[in-house]
C-alpha cells in the first residue's frame, strides 16, 4: 500500500530527525563532528529499540543508518555556521 509506506516514511523522518537538529540548535559549546555524531547514533539507536518494541516487529535499521547520517550531516552544517565545530 502506497499510503502505508509514506507514513513510515514520514514518521521514520521525524524520529531520526529530531535529535540530530534540536542537538544541533541547541548547543551552545564547541563540539567535535565525532562527538556529535556519536551522540546522534547512540540516541537514534534508542529511537530504533523503541520503535522495535512498539510495533512488535523488526524495524529497518538501513532507516535508521540512513536518516542519522543525513539529519548528522545537517546538524553538523548547522553548527558550522555558528562556528561551534572543532575541526580537529
Amino acid at each position: 500500500m502506497p499510503g502505508s509506506f509514506v507514513l513510515y516514511l514520514l514518521i521514520s523522518l521525524v524520529a531520526y530527525g529530531l535529535f540530530p537538529l534540536v542537538l544541533a540548535g541547541l548547543q551552545g559549546r564547541r563540539i567535535s563532528r565525532r562527538r556529535y555524531r556519536a551522540f546522534c547514533f547512540g540516541v537514534n539507536l534508542l529511537v530504533l529499540a523503541l520503535i522495535v518494541a512498539l510495533t512488535s516487529q523488526p524495524a529497518g535499521s538501513l532507516a535508521y543508518l540512513l536518516w542519522t547520517l543525513v539529519f548528522s550531516g545537517v546538524g553538523i552544517r548547522l553548527l558550522q555556521s555558528r562556528g561551534l565545530v572543532d575541526e580537529f
